[in-house]
């Protein structure tokens, strides 16, 4: 993954799968009762969208739920996942091409698979500030200079720049990234889709899609076959949102964003049962839930 906050939970979400092989339930972000053997802290924290005040104890206990994972948090937001089925997953942090939010980590790219075993379960962030080993705006350089040193290369590319700024309207900036990726070996480009906010109104609830415009730009470019599209989320009923900024979301939102992903790259297991996307377009009711969860088994 390579892109914004909403790329970071939908990471979260897909490394706790790979390393238990469940999804997280949907209560562990609903219940504030419901909290962390780590320091007593809420599980709710997991879809907080405002992490100023608390980003350690989300590093923490992220960390402490996926376990194989190297996590450059702190100042930094890079996260390394491997476990001993060789399934990997990165992902790095870029708000679109807003200067204080490069690509960064203090990680050397060439080692970081090496030696994971030694540093999995370790929230690497809260080892000491340090300087980065590389900090990149580009979104070009990025790919050939970080992911083209690592080994192996990751062999897909999810892209998504979601609320921020970006230039991925310049066809130029769009040619630079898929160059760049074809030459360091890549097999797919593949972007996904925005998705909504919502905001009270006087009027009622309007909901809004900051990447309407963007999206079928994109997804030309790229192809249909590489585009993860999110469209059945965008009257994603509210008490599914984080409830400090409407932005990020709570389980089973991140779930449903990771079987479309997987859907798309071929990845489901065969058998595989996909939870009806539809659940999350009505209010939260945990006995629902668990009904819809029970018919998969």
């Amino acid at each position: 993954f390579l892109g914004d906050s909403i790329s970071r939970f939908a990471y979260i979400s897909l490394a706790y799968f790979l390393h238990t092989g469940e999804w997280l339930h949907p209560s562990i972000s609903h219940d504030d009762a419901r909290a962390s053997p780590h320091d007593g802290k809420s599980y709710k924290i997991l879809t907080k969208g405002d992490l100023k005040h608390a980003w350690n104890v989300f590093q923490n206990m992220t960390n402490e739920l996926i376990q194989d994972e190297i996590c450059d948090c702190g100042k930094f937001d890079a996260r390394y996942y491997q476990d001993d089925r060789n399934n990997r997953v990165i992902h790095f942090f870029r708000s679109g091409h807003h200067k204080q939010a490069p690509f960064k980590s203090r990680i050397n790219p060439q080692e970081i698979w090496g030696n994971f075993t030694a540093k999995r379960g370790v929230p690497f962030g809260l080892e000491g500030k340090g300087e980065p080993f590389f900090l990149i705006f580009d979104w070009a350089e990025m790919i050939r200079t970080v992911i083209g040193k690592m080994n192996p290369i990751p062999e897909n590319l999810v892209l998504s720049a979601a609320l921020w700024p970006n230039r991925f309207d310049e066809l130029e900036i769009r040619q630079n990234i898929t160059i760049a990726a074809k030459e360091i070996g890549i097999k797919r480009v593949l972007w996904r889709t925005g998705t909504t906010i919502w905001q009270g109104t006087r009027a009622g609830i309007v909901y809004k899609a900051p990447g309407a415009k963007l999206d079928p730009i994109m997804c030309d470019f790229v192809g249909k076959e590489n585009c993860i599209d999110l469209s059945f989320m965008n009257a994603t009923d509210r008490s599914f949102y984080s409830s400090e900024d409407h932005k990020h979301f709570r389980e089973p939102v991140n779930r449903l964003m990771n079987e479309e992903t997987l859907a798309v790259l071929g990845y489901l297991p065969k058998g595989y049962k996909r939870l009806n996307q539809s659940i999350i377009l009505h209010p939260y009711d945990e006995v629902e839930m668990n009904k819809s969860l029970e018919s998969l088994l």
